[in-house]
């Protein structure tokens, strides 16, 4: 066994090594071939190779570039805005990690945490990695749906072990999880500094975040997966493996025209999670659907790519601010894209439709076409666009 486990963490590393080579090419052309060598390599790879790639990545820029902003999120309800290092992030998710499954949780391998966040929120991303560290099914749900009858539905499609939510939201979860025949765990995001008694049964993980010690280690046996929910879509769901090669491939493509720095990221783009962060860039969040407040955004921070709806570009197309006063250098969209003239300088991510039916994982599609149509696509698009400026 212990053979077992050398053999593949040194695979890894090597995976790991080759990527942080591709960025650090020295120009960007010779970068994005060496990237996309590096995915090929990972491809050719046992499928075994993928389940600690992402934090292996995510870890090795907490080593290069401790100090360097992994996270900035801004609040609109309250003009909050906080920025974590990688390091941070790596700390605080190990943090949530050891307290999942903790004594308190006490959860295993494969068990569903179920979360009701706002997408913005730090804690929503630094738990989808913390179920990546310790292996556990982290399943996230757009609030803006949300409803009783959809968290009791949910609970018992997806056979759910621990919810978590904020004080915001915690009235309405509390009518819909209590069973004394599936009692659930519960744990509860608080970040007031008055000692408030909780409710029986929820634990409060700000209060033992700080009282816990780390104790994560290697994935051997994946159980876990991902689940993105909404009313209006079949639930999104991803092994382990798949959702390894999704992130490389998206990466892969933000950084298809040039190096991006800071990447807003609005809106529940799952497809693009955790993509920057293996590019050592920095995660933008801030919820908003007003344009004034959009541009007013794109003034005041120096944002270089937008991920978002082809609705909010829309918008922004029309205003003759975009070109003048800010730097915006790439924007993404994850629908299709018909309209030849958007198409020219809106990128799609719509072919990273890399989906699997989990629990089944060995389902052995060729994962090798999506890079080959990235690299289509990719060409594709430097066509269309000299074409257009023609």
């Amino acid at each position: 066994m212990m053979k077992i486990r050398i053999i593949r963490c040194f695979s890894t590393r090597v995976i790991v090594d080759k990527w942080f080579k591709a960025l650090q090419s020295p120009t960007h052309n010779e970068q994005q071939s060496e990237l996309g060598q590096c995915i090929e390599y990972t491809l050719q790879q046992d499928p075994t190779i993928h389940y600690n790639l992402i934090k292996d990545i995510i870890h090795r820029w907490t080593i290069e570039q401790p100090k360097t902003n992994a996270l900035w999120t801004n609040q609109i309800n309250n003009n909050e805005s906080q920025k974590l290092t990688f390091n941070d992030i790596n700390t605080q998710s190990s943090h949530f990690a050891s307290i999942l499954t903790g004594n308190e949780f006490n959860l295993t391998p494969g068990k569903s945490v179920l979360v009701y966040l706002p997408y913005s929120s730090k804690e929503r991303i630094l738990i989808e990695l913390a179920c990546l560290q310790s292996d556990l099914v982290f399943c996230s749900y757009d609030l803006k749906y949300l409803s009783e009858n959809d968290i009791r539905q949910q609970i018992r499609t997806l056979a759910v072990d621990c919810i978590i939510t904020n004080v915001d939201h915690l009235d309405m979860i509390m009518h819909c999880t209590y069973n004394s025949l599936r009692p659930l765990k519960k744990g509860l995001i608080n970040h007031s500094s008055i000692s408030k008694p909780l409710p029986i049964g929820w634990h409060s993980l700000m209060h033992n975040i700080n009282n816990n010690d780390l104790r994560i280690g290697s994935i051997q046996s994946p159980k876990g997966c991902l689940r993105h929910l909404t009313n209006d879509r079949p639930i999104d769901q991803y092994s382990q493996s798949r959702f390894a090669i999704m992130q490389l491939l998206t990466a892969y493509w933000l950084n298809m025209n040039k190096s991006p720095s800071l990447i807003w990221i609005k809106n529940t783009h799952n497809k693009i999670s955790l993509a920057p962060w293996l590019l050592g860039s920095t995660i933008f969040h801030k919820e908003t659907d007003n344009i004034e407040t959009i541009l007013k955004t794109f003034e005041n921070c120096p944002i270089d790519t937008f991920c978002a709806s082809q609705s909010n570009y829309q918008l922004l197309d029309k205003q003759q601010q975009l070109q003048n006063n800010i730097q915006l250098k790439q924007l993404f969209s994850v629908e299709p894209i018909i309209d030849p003239i958007i198409k020219t300088r809106w990128h799609s991510l719509t072919n990273l439709h890399i989906q699997d039916d989990f629990p089944d994982s060995n389902n052995k599609s060729d994962t090798k076409s999506y890079l080959t149509s990235f690299k289509y696509n990719q060409l594709e698009n430097t066509h269309e666009t000299n074409q257009h400026r023609t």
